[in-house]
Parts: C-alpha cells; structure tokens; sequence
C-alpha cells in the first residue's frame, strides 16, 4: 500500500510539473491593443516573481473603468469543474470584500452563471453590484475559462448604471473570447 502511495504521489508531482507555461506566454505575447474600446495601459510578468502565477494585462478605458486579465496556470495543465468554481467564488469573494472594504455599503449582491453553450476560454461568470458611500454603485464582473491548460481571469470595474456597464463588459468579453480563439 505504501509503494502504490509513493508512486501516485511521484505521478502527481510529475504531472503538476509538466505544466505547460507556453500557453500562457503565447496568449501575453499576442494580446491586443485593445479590448471593447478599452487601451493596453500594463504588462506585467508575474512569473518571475512566483512560478504558475502567470502575466497580468490591464485594459483602461476611463480611470474607473479597468479590465484586468490574469493568464495563469498554478503549476498545472489541467483543471476540474470544481476547481474553476473555486477559483471563481473565492475571486468574487475577494474583490466583494475589497469594495466593502472601509465603506458604508447599503446594498450589494454576487451573482454566479454559467454559459448555456460551451464556448472555449469561459468557465463561468461572476457579477458584483454594490451600492455605497450615498449611493455610489459599482459594478464588477469575474469571469474564469480555460484555453489551452491557461486559466484566463478577467476582472472588470466600471462604476455608474448597470446597464451601461454590462454593455462595455459584453463588448469586453467578446473581443477577449475572439483573441482566445485565434
């Protein structure tokens, strides 16, 4: 029983170190310009600062309103469904409580879906609607996918009107997923 032990460990060492870091690197390199009317503003390697932590592309349309797209693979080539809806709620948990963070929030809400159709590079979504300080609202959008052994974050802020909002996230996103497939 021990030796069948020790060698599952050493197979599962060894899958987690076949990671494929290409894919990521490959997605970073070859990221647009811009995305849903949002510019280019960051590049960040975040590999060189812990390994499977991956680049980071930041997307600025207006000061508030920001994409941030983390290509990752934490060491790994493959992901379960329930790692995914880990990775999504412990992110959506995170930045709710980053907003609420030091503010008088007096309505908010996290909202999780999950595509009708399977569509590469998208997981599931996640929506955070906040209201606080007199009524300030804002909206942030989570979604988490898989391309090629990547995971593929994107986090999008933008304050003011919901519908306003969702439009510039639905621009985003669909320019995000056609760059994916290429």
């Amino acid at each position: 029983m021990r030796l069948f032990l020790a060698i599952a460990a050493l197979l599962a060492s060894a899958a987690m170190a076949h990671a494929n870091i290409n894919s990521c690197q490959s997605l970073f390199k070859s990221a647009p310009q811009s995305l849903g009317g949002h510019a280019l503003t960051k590049r960040e390697n975040l590999e060189k600062l812990e390994s499977g932590a991956g680049y980071l592309l930041q997307y600025t349309r207006h000061k508030a309103q920001r994409a941030s797209i983390f290509l990752y693979d934490r060491g790994r080539s493959t992901f379960s469904t329930d790692d995914l809806a880990t990775e999504l709620s412990v992110s959506a948990s995170q930045i709710y409580q980053l907003r609420a963070q030091g503010r008088n929030v007096t309505d908010g809400d996290v909202f999780f879906d999950r595509p009708k159709k399977a569509t590469k590079g998208l997981f599931g979504l996640a929506f955070i609607y906040m209201e606080y300080d007199g009524r300030t609202q804002q909206n942030d959008y989570i979604t988490l996918g898989v391309a090629d052994g990547c995971l593929v974050k994107l986090i999008y802020s933008s304050p003011g009107a919901r519908v306003w909002s969702n439009r510039r996230f639905d621009r985003l996103l669909d320019d995000l997923l056609r760059s994916i497939a290429q």
